[in-house]
């Protein structure tokens, strides 16, 4: 049995005519039906049905016209992928990430691949980090980025940046008389976080060992909506360093050593026959400046 023959066999149950399947097929009629009855002898099931005005597919046929269907398609999508591995710059990419970081790394990621690949096909996606692990398992997302650890030993990933917090606050708020923080003179300050289901919530609690019935009095659904409540001098909040704009209305001051941080990966299935690419170009974003 080979790829040859399967072609012979999806082109026959289409067409119903063993003239018009070998004509598709590029060869003689006798050559094809000689490698049909090979095959079914070497199954030792019948395929088809002969009649004199065509053929049908047995029971067994219609359940083994599935499978060839099947690796039929896999077989042109991985010689699909072949080509695309020799030119990555004409394949679509979809790269995925989780909010406070895309809303702030997309915008110089976008035109840096452009620039080194200007056919690509590129398709961004925001979610939080559990649905982009889930996407990426799936094969809904080829690339993602996400903040260490690497979640499954089915994955490959590669570091890319690391990314310290910074404690942002109203310029009204007293702290601002230090030109750096401790954690422990956090402890008294009503501190802002993001909702329950945010890696940056997760990352902040942990990382900065602050207790989970906090000081918290307002919890935001997005990062740009917390910084509003500090604008408004409502509390405190620990705020990614990409994520650090400059605003008059802010003071963004640094932690004190050693400044908790989050590192950012770059991660996509270790199955993927695009793996060398993507390595590359986590290799590549490496390189970007933010």
């Amino acid at each position: 049995m080979n790829f040859r023959d399967l072609k012979y066999v999806q082109a026959l149950a289409k067409l119903g005519r063993f003239q018009d399947a070998a004509k598709a097929c590029g060869v003689s009629q006798p050559t094809l039906s000689a490698q049909v009855k090979k095959l079914e002898d070497e199954l030792g099931v019948a395929i088809f049905e002969r009649k004199s005005r065509g053929i049908l597919l047995t029971s067994f046929g219609e359940e083994f016209l599935k499978g060839c269907n099947r690796i039929l398609t896999e077989y042109e999508d991985l010689k699909e992928l072949a080509k695309l591995e020799k030119s990555p710059e004409s394949m679509r990419l979809q790269i995925g990430s989780f909010p406070t970081l895309a809303n702030y790394y997309f915008p110089y990621l976008i035109p840096y691949i452009k620039k080194l690949y200007p056919c690509l096909d590129l398709i961004l996606h925001e979610d939080k980090s559990a649905t982009l692990i889930e996407n990426l398992d799936s094969g809904e997302l080829d690339f993602i980025l996400l903040a260490a650890p690497c979640p499954d030993l089915n994955f490959q990933s590669e570091r890319l940046f690391v990314d310290p917090f910074y404690c942002a606050m109203s310029k009204d708020n007293p702290l601002t008389n230090n030109n750096e923080l401790s954690l422990d003179m956090l402890l008294n300050q009503k501190i802002l976080l993001l909702d329950e289901g945010h890696c940056l919530r997760d990352q902040v609690m942990s990382l900065c060992e602050l207790p989970q019935n906090g000081h918290e009095t307002y919890r935001g659904t997005s990062l740009e909506t917390v910084r509003q409540m500090v604008r408004l001098d409502a509390g405190i909040t620990l705020i990614p360093k990409i994520a650090c704009r400059k605003d008059d209305d802010l003071v963004y001051l640094p932690l004190k050593t050693p400044s908790p941080q989050r590192e950012i990966l770059a991660v996509w299935r270790t199955s993927s026959p695009r793996s060398n690419f993507f390595r590359k170009l986590a290799c590549i974003l490496k390189k970007m400046k933010i």
